[in-house]
């Protein structure tokens, strides 16, 4: 009987596991020098026949369908190894060429998988998987579904036009989230990251360098600087690159009492509320002003602006578990 809690082939799958966590952290972060166009062999849909193979490639069969995974980061990827065969019997004098490849975000590789880089590496150059090989120490890894690092042998494929490749589905890799996404809802985040960018620069020019808050009509908006304290605090490590360009609201923070948290920030409505509360420069005092102000313009702008940064990270799903 054992009273330890793992047997003893998991121990070493959990250091293991937390060495393949640093793995994917760091790599996400520094970012992969390869990223290719990864044909994943759909095994469950496709219809196989048999004895195609001595008449056609396996990729004009028309019950082959696959899944494309786009901007898939390779771990490594070897150099091309090219050397003269010569088969006597059947083909004569041959060029194949041969290298490897290991991936760390394709589920289930498959044997006769397509792999074609991107530019400014030669596109022409398909290669086909012949062989795939998982790492033993991710065998017993509780999180098996998601860490596994695979490595793959590879060989040119035997096909000239890709695009008339039968394609179910298409995904693209997200290193933030480190999954895969379906194309339509990865462009939907690059769209919405690009109108926090946006927002973030109109937002910057009511940035006070003297004072250290957002500033409009001599009224520094709690609203405005608390949201963007708690987004920079929170979020900017694992976003930096997103949200690095807002600046930080240093003198507010400091010199000011917090009027929220980020819970109340988050389901605050100035729009429905019909007001905001606001530091007062000149008289030093927080006051609750009426939201649209009938006379100041310029603060009227920066809320606005304030609450479309709010519901454009609300779209990119990084506060939900808060809201």
């Amino acid at each position: 009987m054992s009273f330890l809690p793992y047997s003893d082939t998991e121990y070493p799958s959990k250091y293991f596991e937390e060495y393949l966590k640093l793995i994917y952290k760091y790599r996400n972060v520094n970012r992969p020098a390869i990223l290719v166009k990864y044909y994943n062999l759909d095994i469950e849909n496709s219809i196989f026949y048999e004895n195609t193979d001595s008449t056609y490639t396996p990729y004009s069969a028309t019950g082959l369908v696959y899944n494309l995974y786009e901007y898939t980061p390779v771990l490594y990827f070897g150099g091309v190894q090219n050397a003269e065969t010569f088969e006597q019997d059947t083909i004569g004098k041959s060029l194949p060429a041969m290298t490897s490849a290991t991936v760390y975000t394709i589920d289930k590789p498959n044997i006769n998988d397509l792999i074609q880089l991107y530019p400014p590496y030669n596109e022409d150059e398909i290669f086909r998987v012949s062989g795939v090989r998982l790492q033993t120490g991710i065998v017993n890894s509780p999180l098996e579904s998601k860490l596994k690092i695979f490595e793959l042998d590879l060989e040119y494929a035997t096909i000239d036009d890709i695009s008339n490749l039968n394609i179910i589905d298409t995904f693209v890799y997200d290193i933030s989230l480190q999954e895969n996404l379906p194309v339509d809802e990865f462009q939907q985040r690059i769209a919405s990251i690009n109108q926090v960018l946006d927002l973030s620069e109109s937002i910057n020019q009511y940035y006070d360098n003297l004072k250290d808050v957002y500033l409009a009509d001599n009224y520094a908006p709690c609203y405005t600087d608390e949201l963007i304290i708690e987004i920079k605090r929170k979020y900017n490590n694992e976003y930096n690159r997103v949200f690095e360009c807002l600046y930080l609201p240093y003198y507010y923070d400091i010199y000011y009492s917090r009027q929220y948290n980020l819970t109340e920030l988050l389901t605050l409505d100035p729009q429905a509320d019909g007001y905001v509360y606001c530091y007062n420069f000149l008289t030093g005092n927080i006051e609750q002003l009426e939201y649209p102000h009938p006379e100041y313009t310029n603060l009227n702008n920066l809320i606005n602006l304030t609450i479309q940064l709010k519901d454009a990270c609300e779209i990119l799903l990084w506060l939900k578990i808060i809201i």
